[in-house]
């Protein structure tokens, strides 16, 4: 069974392979076939941890009608914010460790 990680906007992001489970416990795998990523400071600067942006053929087009909202999660290049703050290990395995923002829906 493989654990991927990804978003309605986004597709899938990466892939845990079972075979790379019990070595990289708490990891959500490598990229994506087709699937660049990047993990950048709040800078926008190359880090090793920092907030996950992907581009890939599987992203999304846009928010329907919303330009202002596709821009906001969106770079000139390409890539989509996936909201995540991540940490990758010397071997390009991706973990999720926090949130850029909490968004709690009550009553949703």
């Amino acid at each position: 069974m493989h654990e991927l990680y990804g978003s309605t906007e986004a597709g899938i992001i990466s892939d845990c392979r079972p075979a790379d489970a019990r070595d990289k416990i708490g990891s959500v795998g490598r990229p994506w076939f087709m699937t660049e990523v990047r993990v950048v400071d709040d800078e926008g600067n190359p880090a090793d941890r920092g907030e996950l942006f992907s581009r890939s053929p599987y992203l999304m087009n846009g928010y329907l009608d919303d330009p202002a909202a596709t821009a906001a999660c969106t770079t000139p290049d390409g890539f989509l914010t996936s909201g995540d703050i991540v940490e990758r290990d010397e071997d390009g395995f991706i973990y999720i460790v926090d949130r850029k923002k909490d968004m709690i829906i009550p009553a949703g």
